[in-house]
């Protein structure tokens, strides 16, 4: 199987020294590239070296992810824009709303929800400046999310709803727009039916796969840090529920990667 995984954080990886073997197990497993996706300034200047230290293997986008947004955000933004040229950069995010995070007092909530959707709203406009994908991150803010995306007039082709956990009906909202999903480990949950449903919903023309490790491990490791080479499992519980062979899965949803994020062309 040839796999990508297309969302995965690996900085603590690379801080506790364990980096190296678990792209070894990667590679053993048959997922040979992935894209460390940037939840700040901190970690984007990570993944950009990584991309430098292994290129056509580690890609990297930029991105402030809404749960580190706060009232200093407008200068984290200028300190990932400084990071905008460098190589292995195939995606903008993971950027959005997180209204699941939220302080429990309502009126905190408020604050911090407007933050949010102000660092949304900004990084869309730098987007206008580029043609790079955005991966968003939405939690419990659907509706707000496309509101938002809508105003933006940004192409719809552009955009995936990464680690997507709604229903079927909300997939078919996303795909009627021209917007895509992608899909992580819930999908082998016993409890997950209605994201199951939201992957029959989209079908695998568009169908993109990400571990969002260290996030989120799949069935049967279900409790452990999830990684990349973990994707074989989500790959699998995808192909059975689309009633395809893993091997056939793999190479449309890989296929799909490479467009979507134009790796082919990076690789040269």
């Amino acid at each position: 199987m040839d796999l990508i995984d297309t969302h995965c954080h690996l900085k603590g990886l690379v801080d506790d020294g364990s980096l190296q073997a678990v792209l070894q197990r990667a590679q053993a497993a048959g997922v040979r590239r992935m894209i460390a996706v940037s939840t700040n300034a901190a970690d984007a200047k990570v993944y950009a070296e990584l991309s430098a230290a292994f290129p056509k293997k580690i890609f990297h986008s930029l991105g402030l992810h809404p749960c580190y947004v706060d009232k200093n955000f407008p200068q984290a933004l200028e300190c990932l824009k400084k990071q905008g040229s460098q190589a292995g950069l195939v995606a903008l995010g993971e950027i959005g709303l997180d209204a699941y995070h939220l302080p429990k007092n309502p009126q905190e909530a408020s604050h911090v929800l407007a933050l949010q959707t102000e660092a949304f709203k900004r990084q869309l406009e730098w987007a206008q400046s580029n043609t790079l994908p955005i991966i968003i991150h939405s939690r419990n803010t659907l509706d707000a999310c496309l509101e938002i995306l809508k105003q933006s007039g940004i192409a719809a082709q552009r955009l995936v709803f990464h680690c997507f956990s709604e229903d079927a009906a909300a997939m078919q909202r996303l795909n009627a727009l021209g917007i895509r999903a992608s899909f992580t480990g819930i999908i082998t949950y016993k409890n997950a039916h209605n994201v199951r449903q939201a992957l029959l919903a989209q079908g695998p023309e568009l169908l993109m796969l990400e571990t969002d490790a260290p996030y989120l491990a799949p069935h049967p490791l279900r409790g452990k840090p999830n990684e990349p080479a973990f994707l074989t499992h989500i790959a699998q519980a995808a192909a059975d529920c689309l009633h395809q062979s893993a091997e056939a899965l793999a190479t449309q949803t890989t296929r799909n990667a490479e467009l979507f994020y134009s790796l082919s062309t990076l690789e040269g």
